[in-house]
């Protein structure tokens, strides 16, 4: 999948570039031209400077549409990078878990990779996931692939590039044809590790319930297409994850904002968030402050009354 976008020069992709990096720290900086290419600004910067993808990211860099990472367990900080980079699209690749346990075996069997995860590991990030791809099933900003699917029909193809807002042409139809090749090849040599004793204990750990309803509905599912980010800022100044939490602060009190209510206000503007606000059963049962806020509103240009 790397290569497939990596091979549109409207796209700069690093491979696991800041994979460790999804903490505090995690920001807009790291994606600067400067410092995208620079491996020995951090001892945790992975050192790919030879790897050939960049020379093509180097050409392509200014003019991109796109620059971004892939980061395998991206999903598990989904959060913190979406209060950085509130517009941001997310590609996410479903696959079967045993091709997963296969790799993550593979991968530590490997003397020249530092790998250590095995197994169980493989099974437990699947399942962290499935979680993840359930609560995020009409977030239009998550494009996600069915992996044997994509692998066998344009049709996914066609429908990333939807996602992405860009035309499937004849160049894409031929990286889609040179990918299958390539992918043909891998999967022929791959060597199958895992044990039946093995397969048997991940039938008992891994969530295959949610995994088929999953398939069902990524099967059946339209592409969603995010709102461009150029309507979204005629829109006016939109929130991010600082702001929906100082907002927590003044409408509800304590009660605390849920995951899902977070990621739904981040990127809404001021005046959708403040109708949030106010349209909520706390705000409506306590509005100690309320006057003030609306006039406040007003000043602001915002048409706002008290429930």
């Amino acid at each position: 999948m790397h290569s497939l976008l990596t091979g549109d020069e409207r796209i700069v992709l690093g491979m696991e570039r800041y994979g460790a990096y999804l903490g505090s720290d995690f920001g807009e900086g790291l994606f600067n031209k400067e410092r995208f290419f620079e491996f020995d600004k951090d001892p945790r910067d992975k050192t790919r400077g030879a790897a050939n993808y960049l020379i093509a990211a180097a050409r392509n860099f200014d003019a991109a549409t796109y620059i971004g990472d892939k980061i395998p367990l991206l999903y598990l900080a989904h959060q913190r990078v979406s209060g950085v980079f509130p517009y941001a699209r997310y590609i996410v690749i479903l696959r079967n878990i045993f091709d997963i346990c296969n790799s993550y075996k593979s991968r530590k069997e490997n003397p020249k990779d530092d790998w250590s995860l095995d197994i169980d590991d493989a099974v437990q990030h699947w399942n962290q996931l499935l979680a993840f791809i359930s609560s995020k099933k009409n977030d239009p900003q998550i494009h996600v692939v069915l992996y044997e699917d994509f692998f066998t029909d344009s049709a996914g193809y066609k429908k990333l590039y939807q996602f992405l807002g860009f035309d499937f042409d004849e160049h894409c139809e031929a990286r889609y044809i040179n990918l299958l090749e390539k992918t043909k090849k891998l999967e022929d040599r791959r060597a199958a590790l895992i044990s039946d004793v093995q397969k048997l204990g991940i039938f008992k750990t891994a969530n295959l319930g949610m995994y088929q309803s999953l398939l069902e509905h990524y099967s059946a599912a339209p592409a969603l297409t995010p709102q461009p980010v150029a309507n979204i800022a005629k829109a006016g100044p939109v929130m991010n994850v600082q702001d929906v939490m100082s907002a927590q602060r003044i409408f509800l009190g304590n009660r605390t904002l849920t995951d899902s209510e977070i990621n739904a206000m981040v990127g809404l503007t001021g005046q959708d968030a403040l109708s949030y606000f106010l349209q909520s059963k706390e705000f409506q049962e306590d509005s100690f402050n309320g006057r003030l806020i609306v006039e406040m509103a007003k000043v602001l240009g915002i048409d706002a009354k008290l429930p």
